[in-house]
């Protein structure tokens, strides 16, 4: 026969879950303050690169058809017209697609790469209690996946696209 549970031994689990991700929360605002608060990467002067050429179209279009409640399936703006739907770039079926229609390309952007990188660690923090039933093996792993994915940042020179496929 199993002893009785104490029940305040079963909401523990969860406040240390909801500790340690918020405490993973503040360390990618620490990490990457210079993207959120600094403006690095977007108001630091003209960059001509894959993203700012060809996504920033493309997602603002997105977003903004989207914004409308409109399904973006045909863009007349570009070429003599081409299927906006058909082209897997142009994110018309990702959630946070609908953020470049409400708020300015740099902010939906600030907002998609913190995201994706929260809920990489997320994922990592995640993986790594299920892994080593350790909060603080756990938490290591986590903070290993963000902090290397700011040195990735780093080294690519802000590459989103790496960015974007490691999270």
């Amino acid at each position: 026969m199993q002893a009785p549970r104490d029940p305040s031994s079963a909401r523990a689990p969860i406040g240390a879950l909801a500790a340690d991700l918020a405490l993973l929360a503040g360390l990618v605002v620490l990490a990457f303050w210079p993207v959120i608060f600094q403006g690095y990467f977007f108001d630091a002067g003209p960059r001509i690169n894959d993203w700012t050429t060809l996504a920033q179209p493309a997602y603002t279009y997105t977003g903004q058809a989207l914004a409308r409640g409109e399904f973006p399936l045909w863009n007349t703006h570009w070429f003599a017209g081409y299927p906006h739907l058909a082209v897997p770039s142009n994110a018309v079926f990702y959630p946070t697609s609908v953020l470049f229609g409400v708020f300015s390309f740099a902010t939906a952007t600030r907002i998609l790469i913190l995201t994706h990188i929260y809920l990489f660690g997320a994922g990592c923090y995640l993986l790594g209690r299920d892994m080593f039933r350790s909060r603080l093996a756990a938490l290591y792993l986590a903070c290993a996946g963000v902090l290397g994915v700011l040195m990735n940042w780093s080294i690519h020179g802000g590459t989103l696209w790496t960015l974007a496929t490691i999270a």
